[in-house]
């Protein structure tokens, strides 16, 4: 099971906050101390197993009240995995349990759902904080060890303690733990039947008759039993008959109708429902033929008022040229409207060209604005000439001001290049005058002091080797004298004496007639020996299995050492070769040879000195040459700067006479200065653009006029060709719209002629549809007689009769075939019934049936004659036994010979059921315990990097620790770091070996790594991201390092593609952050709580 998100309503601090998705693996909730962390696993548990209150007088407890507000509650979505969502809810003392797609129900049994778990259980292993890992309780016989054993044998939620207690319970009412006691039912009953026995012994008169008359009352009982048993033979045969007689009448109707209906054989070919058939295709021909009638009557009718529509053809040839005129009616009728008009704008335009003209001077005439050239090279030009003054301009004032500031430079670095050069020469000379040399006794030194920290760490592992490969040789000792030594089981004469034993005590009692205590210490005595071979059997194969153990790790160990001692060799070998390194780079590099880093470090510091007194000098130096070549440089740039000042103020000169030139040449005034010339051509432009705008008024009038002449004489040759005459002298407006009037009248006398030509069409397709439609029917019913075999309908029709009369003759037959099967119940017993009916007369069944009825008869008073004996006799034995209590006495020592049974029974069966269920319980413990205990020594290595294993014996609570010298460690001498690294791997292995037989919980843990080392917090790390690749692991925490550490750990190859994601808690609100080490986001938006 795997919880995906949860919601708190309102508990504690928490008030709607939540988190929508969970993923699988690890999730972090890091936050300070009183930030909600312990509140939210508490609400975990609380949600599972119900909200914990404080009792009347017991310890206070925290009840987590919705300070905050909101109901107290919320929900948790889990997925299990069998891939079920599930939603968990919880308000007060109300929970639901609600499955995707499902109503929800109510949620009372939270066992069932997490596998037999209770909440003691799911608190000590599941939900641990650091006050929940204090001892080793979880071992206890009535603990987790035995939910363990319910869920590995699937009882899933049943008690295997709580299985126990009910059978000792139970025995403890039958029998005492040293005996049979006479404060337990079986005492009690034995008292009983002894004192009933004792008055029996003194009663004898009356025993013999009774004895007498019971058997007697026996051997009634078997003849009256014999009489109702042939009884009943007879009345099964007379139902037999009953059934024969029932089912003959059904088997007489049957066979008649199959008689007749095989007279109707030939009808039985006649298609079915072709009666319908025939008469629907007659139908439909009489519908065929009154449709083919209308028809042809709507065709004359429009065939008549075709034959009154006539058209004027002539107008209609003229269409298009009709439609274009109309076209451009609108434009006609503007164009006669705009005619004065235009002729007042060309008067217009021509007064403004010649206002213009004189703008420019009175000696400008139209054929001189002609002449000037205003094109866009002129324009070019003049904007050229302007653009190059302006530039000659600004570059002579820049190399003026280029030169004063050159002239500065010049100054300003020949005082740098001079005080360059004097501190260059208030330096003293370095102690080593070759650079090379001084560079490669730096070089040695750097080696030599790599190779002084590879010897001591080569020197540091030579030492641990050293001491590594003593401990292990003390070990080898130590497994070997244990492997030497052994413990003897229990000898096997030892069951066989205590039977032997127990079977002359039962002799005993068998002798003084105590069949009772004979029998108990017979069933004792069983149990004995099975317990004892049992236990002899168990110290053989732990004494085998511990001496298996004892040889693998002798010869782990022997490995061990083996490889200690090449890894030593080679160390030793190392050494020595880093040794002459160091003597030889030392020999060549001209320097002492090395003693300790102390030495070799004052050394690279002498050196590291001179090379600093080296680079001061070699900057210096670069400094003063670099002084002085600026200097130079300056000096050079002040010399360009001045000849370019005289090269820009004749460069000025020489433009300035070019432009006058050019304006000469084009008849411009010579004062005339680039930044006017536009201005003048911009006058001459408006001038031409009068004149334009004085030309487009002409044309426009001209182009008018031409347009009315033309369009006039197109309506003229349009009124020729349909035979008409203007309506006035001059062809115009009024003549357009006749021709328009004309022209609909005709178009719509047309569309009329048309549409009644494609009725007639429609109508004489539809005729022929309808005529191909009875020609198809025609066949259809020639083929229907063909198919039933008629020449005509009249026999078509004689056939349809018959064929219905054997339809009905074959109902008949199957309703009196269902009789007959209800009769008989089966076909089997039908086939039967059949049979007989065939085989039998009906007066013979007649005559059986009177026989059986007189042998009945006789049976039945042969029962009344016995059952009148009988209850004579039972009346005398009441007498006898009222008389001297002897019928009393005979009854109580049945009754109680019975409840003595019974009762010794019921122990045996409750004393091997326990001894059972306790052989089971140990054989789960030896076998299953070790892989718990194997799982969490490999947890623990993992943690403390130490050879630690942890031992457990079978029947024992306490776990001890061995160390490589097999030196037990005991609980009382752990560390509280060590202790606590022991609970959570024990822990682990019990919930991981839970896991494998039962649902998977998640993991929740509340800082139980706060008293670990940095060390062993790395170890943690590792373990715990290891379950969560099976189990989804929840862990809280105050210290935000913990982030920094599983990110750390995720990164290692065994743990790559781990899934670690972190939440961060303040204050009751639960935010993101995008993983370990970054900083949080804002907190998680829970307003709109996630859907289960």
């Amino acid at each position: 099971m795997r919880i995906t998100g949860f919601h708190l309503d309102g508990f504690g601090i928490y008030h709607n906050q939540g988190v929508q998705e969970i993923p699988p693996g690890l999730t972090l909730f890091l936050g300070e101390n009183e930030a909600g962390k312990t509140t939210l696993m508490e609400f975990i548990r609380a949600v599972l197993f119900g909200f914990v209150k404080q009792r009347k007088g017991g310890k206070p407890i925290n009840e987590y009240p919705p300070w905050r507000g909101g109901q107290h509650g919320g929900r948790l979505q889990v997925v299990t995995a069998d891939s079920r969502r599930l939603t968990i809810s919880r308000a007060g003392r109300d929970a639901t349990l609600t499955e995707a797609g499902n109503p929800p129900e109510t949620f009372k049994e939270p066992g069932k759902l997490l596998g037999g778990i209770d909440r003691n259980t799911f608190v000590r292993i599941f939900a641990i904080g650091l006050e929940d890992m204090q001892s080793l309780d979880v071992l206890s016989p009535e603990g987790v060890g035995s939910r363990l054993f319910a869920a590995g044998a699937g009882l899933r939620g049943a008690s295997v303690p709580g299985a126990i207690k009910y059978l000792d319970d139970e025995l403890g009412k039958l029998v005492t733990s040293t005996g049979v006691g006479k404060t337990r039912l079986i005492g009690q009953l034995s008292g009983r039947l002894k004192e009933v026995e004792a008055e029996l012994r003194d009663i004898r008169g009356q025993a013999g008759e009774y004895a007498r008359g019971h058997k007697r009352l026996a051997e009634l009982e078997a003849r009256i039993k014999a009489s109702r048993q042939e009884a009943e033979a007879i009345s099964r045969r007379r139902r037999r008959l009953e059934q024969l007689e029932q089912a003959r009448e059904a088997w007489v109707k049957r066979g008649a109708a199959r008689d007749k209906a095989g007279s109707l054989e030939y009808a039985r070919n006649f298609p079915p429902e072709g009666l319908n058939r025939f008469h629907s295709i007659n139908e439909a021909l009489e519908d065929l033929r009154a449709r083919q009638q209308q028809r042809r009557q709507e065709i004359a009718a429009w065939e008549q008022q075709l034959s009154l529509l006539s058209v004027d053809q002539a107008v209609l040839d003229q269409r298009q040229a009709i439609e274009v005129l109309l076209e451009d009616r609108k434009m006609l009728s503007s164009a006669l409207k705009d005619l004065p008009l235009a002729e007042n704008r060309v008067k217009q335009a021509e007064e403004e060209f010649r206002r213009r003209l004189q703008d420019l001077g009175l000696h400008w005439t139209e054929e001189m604005l002609e002449r000037v050239d205003t094109s866009v090279p002129v324009r070019h030009q003049a904007s050229e000439f302007g653009r190059q003054l302006d530039a000659a301009a600004r570059h002579e004032e820049q190399a003026l001001a280029w030169q004063q500031t050159r002239q500065e430079a010049a100054a300003e670095a020949q005082e740098a290049a001079v005080e360059a050069q004097r501190r260059l020469q208030q330096l003293a000379p370095p102690p080593l005058v070759d650079w090379e040399e001084l560079q490669a006794r730096q070089d040695a030194v750097r080696v030599i002091r790599s190779l002084l920290h590879q010897r001591d760490l080569v020197a540091g592992r030579l030492e641990a080797g050293g001491k590594s490969l003593e401990e292990n040789q003390k070990r080898m000792e130590s497994l070997q004298r244990q492997a030497e030594a052994g413990t003897k089981p229990l000898p096997g004469w030892l069951g066989l004496a205590t039977a032997a034993l127990v079977a002359i005590l039962a002799g005993w009692f068998l002798s003084q007639h105590s069949y009772l205590p004979a029998a108990l210490s017979l069933a004792g005595a069983a149990g004995l020996v099975i317990l004892l071979e049992s236990m002899r059997r168990r110290q053989k194969t732990d004494q085998s299995r511990r001496i298996s153990q004892i040889q693998q790790e002798i010869q782990e160990v022997e490995k061990f050492l083996q490889a200690r001692r090449q890894e030593i060799s080679r160390l030793e070998e190392d050494l020595e070769a880093v040794s002459r390194e160091m003597a030889r780079i030392s020999e060549d590099a001209g320097l002492p040879p090395p003693k300790d880093l102390m030495q070799w470090e004052q050394v690279a510091e002498d050196l590291e000195q001179v090379a600093e007194q080296w680079r001061a000098r070699q900057i210096q130096e670069q400094e003063a040459a670099k002084a002085a070549a600026h200097a130079e440089k300056c000096l050079k740039k002040l010399e360009e700067a001045r000849a370019a000042a005289g090269e820009a103020l004749v460069k000025h000169q020489a433009l300035a006479a070019k432009w006058e030139a050019w304006l000469a040449a084009e008849n411009f005034s010579p004062t005339l200065r680039p930044e006017g010339f536009a201005t003048v051509l911009q006058a001459v432009e408006s001038a031409r653009s009068t004149r334009r705008h004085m030309e487009e008024p002409r044309l426009r009038l001209a182009q008018m006029t031409d347009y009315l002449a033309q369009t006039r004489a197109r309506i003229r040759r349009v009124l020729d060709a349909c035979g008409k005459a203007p309506l006035s002298g001059e062809a115009g407006l009024e003549d357009l719209d006749a021709l328009r009037r004309d022209l609909e009248a005709n178009l719509k006398t047309l569309k009329k002629k048309m549409d009644l030509e494609a009725k007639l069409e429609a109508a004489a397709d539809a005729l022929a549809s309808l005529q191909s439609q009875e020609q198809e029917q025609e066949k259809q019913r020639l083929d229907l007689l063909e198919k039933a075999g008629a020449a005509d309908d009249e026999e078509f029709l004689r056939l349809s009769e018959a064929y219905r009369e054997w339809r009905e003759l074959i109902k008949t037959i199957d309703g009196e075939e269902i009789k007959l099967l209800t009769i008989a119940g089966n076909p089997e017993i039908l086939a039967a019934l059949e049979k007989e009916l065939q085989e039998t007369d009906p007066l013979q069944l007649q005559e059986e049936e009177e026989q059986l009825e007189t042998r009945l008869q006789w049976i039945n008073d042969s029962i009344d004659a016995d059952q009148d004996e009988r209850g004579g006799l039972k009346n005398r034995l009441a007498e006898l036994a009222q008389s001297e209590k002897l019928g009393e006495l005979l009854l109580r020592q049945r009754s109680l010979q019975e409840e003595v049974t019974q009762a010794t029974r019921r122990w045996a069966a409750l004393a091997v059921c326990r001894h059972l269920l306790e052989q089971a319980r140990l054989v789960y413990e030896r076998e299953r315990q070790p892989q718990v205990i194997t799982e969490a020594r490999r947890f623990l290595r993992i943690m403390t990097r130490m050879p630690y294993r942890l031992v457990s014996s079978v029947g024992e609570e306490a776990i001890h620790l061995e160390d490589p010298t097999l030196r037990r460690k005991e609980e009382i001498a752990w560390s509280a770091g060590l202790a606590d690294q022991v609970y959570l791997s024990i822990r682990l292995g019990l919930a991981r070996e839970f896991s494998r037989h039962a649902e998977p919980l998640p993991l929740i843990m509340d800082d139980v790594l706060l008293k670990f080392d940095p060390g062993r917090r790395l170890g943690a790390a590792r373990v715990i991201l290891e379950a969560a690749r099976d189990q989804q692991v929840l862990f809280f925490s105050c210290h935000p390092e913990f982030g920094d550490i599983f990110a750390q750990v995720s990164q290692e190859p065994e743990h790559q593609g781990a899934q670690v994601m972190v939440y961060h808690i303040d204050d009751g609100v639960i935010g993101l952050r995008g993983g370990p080490g970054d900083s949080k986001s804002p907190a998680l938006p829970s307003n709109s709580p996630p859907n289960p």
